[in-house]
């Protein structure tokens, strides 16, 4: 199995390593029966360059597709943000919202999929918009610190979809 994406927030909770060459992909992939695709360029995405990023992910599955041997597999990691209404429960049938991230994100979902028309089993698995962990200074982080430096949580909304029970 190879794994992409190592070195970030998902891949580090699987495995160690990175790689960015396509060749390298494409020549990791032949010797593979089946790749899991972790790496998104958040480096260039951050720059202002999120369709270079997007255009970069798709590249790099068409790549290791092309490695893997009929009957290989590959899943790609994905994210649900973007996707079905407002409040409802998101499923596999809903798509893209239009005009949004998760539309501007579809490329290498849709490179994946299409995967599967060359003998490949293919899935897309869509995780939730943030992780983090340990060393985190992102989004999650900030939030948590926030709410340290004030002692209590916000929460938009009128909170009926939360169930918080304060102890101690």
């Amino acid at each position: 199995m190879f794994v992409t994406g190592a070195s970030g927030w998902v891949g580090s909770a699987v495995v160690r390593g990175s790689v960015e060459d396509l060749d390298v992909l494409r020549e990791a992939a032949v010797s593979a029966d089946a790749v899991v695709h972790l790496a998104f360029r958040h480096d260039i995405a951050f720059a202002g360059r999120f369709a270079d990023a997007v255009a970069s992910d798709a590249a790099a599955i068409e790549a290791m597709g092309s490695g893997l041997r009929p009957g290989g597999a590959i899943a790609v990691a994905a994210g649900v943000l973007g996707h079905g209404r407002a409040g409802a429960t998101i499923t596999e049938r809903d798509g893209a919202t239009p005009g949004g991230v998760g539309e501007a994100r579809r490329p290498p979902s849709d490179a994946a999929l299409a995967l599967a028309g060359r003998g490949l089993r293919s899935s897309v698995v869509r995780l939730s918009p943030t992780v983090h962990g340990e060393g985190d200074g992102g989004f999650i982080a900030s939030l948590v610190d926030i709410a340290r430096e004030h002692g209590f949580s916000g929460y938009p909304g009128d909170g009926s979809r939360c169930r918080w029970e304060l102890t101690g």
